[in-house]
């Protein structure tokens, strides 16, 4: 495969592209920045959960006993009405 001509001032650049090509041909490596989105999405992901987990703890005995009044109230309810 021959370099194309690119003049004195551009042949390094083209001869350094023809490397970096030849050494991605032979190593079977390429360019792919797709795993390092999705592991950005996964620590995403994570912060998320542990904020949701969080403030379900936080507000998870409040909402016990909210609840728990709500159900006394209804069953007070239901044995008036019997």
């Amino acid at each position: 495969m021959a370099l194309p001509d690119a003049g004195p001032e551009g042949g390094a650049i083209v001869l350094k592209a023809y490397l970096e090509g030849a050494l991605l041909g032979i190593c079977g490596v390429s360019r792919d920045d797709g795993g390092a989105t999705a592991i950005e999405y996964a620590l995403i992901a994570a912060g998320i959960g542990l904020a949701l987990v969080g403030v379900i703890f936080t507000i998870g005995g409040d909402l016990d006993d909210i609840l728990v009044a709500v159900s006394v109230k209804l069953q007070e309810g239901l044995a008036q009405a019997e």
